[in-house]
């Protein structure tokens, strides 16, 4: 869950990581029945809305703890067997699915996604983590079907050029909103430095940064006026990495643009990057040991304009 809410330089997942923690606790699992929170603790989770009445029980005695430790404990175990009863119910469902699974026939110009690991650069300054990075990527075509478990597919970069891909590395593509989650990986494939017995007996292909397809990659374009724009990127900045100040000169940040290369910027022309701008200040400050700027909810709210009737 944390790539879809990390920037591109996967910086912020801190922030985040709280909050989706939170979420993931307390959601519904259809495994287990109820929420992973219930499940290890035997009670649902206390919430601040919660607090605001704790005071409305009554009080306890000290004769009652004994009672309340029994009661407890036949809690904890009639949860547990309850959450065992699921795993086992899921474990047969899940295997039910699989008897039911039938074979994957894939036609000549049909459109696939393909597994490929992320591998992160040698370079220091790539910041990226491998957990947030995308494995599969597409759309590929089908040229055609060599054995069993064995497609053929063309390469976008090189349309001369057809390349062998084992069916487990492959699903259909229906649309870019299809794209597999990460941890749908291939039976074989998850150390990506020692192929599989199966990869080596089909000849399989380890797709390169060269063979991707070029919407996996992020391209620089200049034009005749010197103005530069990216290609394939949400946003041109990736990540601010330092800041000056030399009066009377305008404060400047060095912005590291998505093609890896860092020019000083003044802080005027970031007005469309507020965000970086705060992060990376939020960042020096804690660097510094001192409290992260937060602006109040009524600072805020006198900063929009006031709404003018006319009559």
């Amino acid at each position: 869950m944390l790539k879809m809410y990390v920037n591109a330089a996967h910086t912020d997942w801190d922030t985040y990581l709280p909050r989706l923690l939170w979420a993931y606790r307390t959601a519904h699992q259809e495994t287990l029945g109820d929420t992973p929170f219930f499940c290890m603790y035997g009670r649902d989770p206390i919430q601040p809305l919660h607090l605001a009445f704790v005071n409305q029980e009554p009080l306890w005695r000290s004769d009652e703890l004994p009672q309340w430790r029994r009661k407890q404990s036949a809690w904890f175990m009639a949860t547990r067997k309850l959450v065992e009863a699921q795993l086992l119910r899921g474990q047969n469902r899940d295997a039910a699915a699989k008897d039911g699974q039938r074979k994957v026939d894939y036609q000549p110009s049909d459109s696939v996604w393909v597994y490929q690991y992320f591998h992160k650069t040698r370079n220091p300054e790539d910041l990226r983590v491998n957990k947030f990075a995308y494995h599969w990527h597409g759309p590929y075509r089908i040229f055609a079907k060599q054995g069993d478990n064995t497609y053929r597919i063309y390469l976008p970069t090189h349309p001369d050029r057809v390349v062998p891909i084992n069916v487990d590395r492959l699903k259909l593509f229906r649309g870019h909103w299809t794209r597999p989650f990460n941890d749908e990986i291939p039976e074989g494939y998850a150390d990506p430095s020692e192929p599989s017995a199966t990869q080596q007996a089909t000849d399989d292909t380890i797709l390169d940064e060269a063979l991707l397809p070029t919407d996996s990659l992020i391209e620089r374009i200049d034009f005749t006026d010197g103005d530069v724009a990216y290609s394939n990127a949400s946003t041109p900045v990736l990540a601010i990495i330092d800041k000056r100040n030399e009066p009377p000169r305008e404060v400047e940040y060095l912005v590291q643009h998505a093609d890896g290369k860092s020019y000083w910027t003044p802080r005027s022309k970031l007005g469309d990057y507020t965000s970086f701008v705060t992060e990376y200040e939020d960042r020096r400050r804690r660097l510094n040991d001192l409290p992260v700027l937060r602006r109040s909810p009524r600072v805020s709210a006198m900063d929009s304009e006031a709404v003018v009737q006319e009559y």
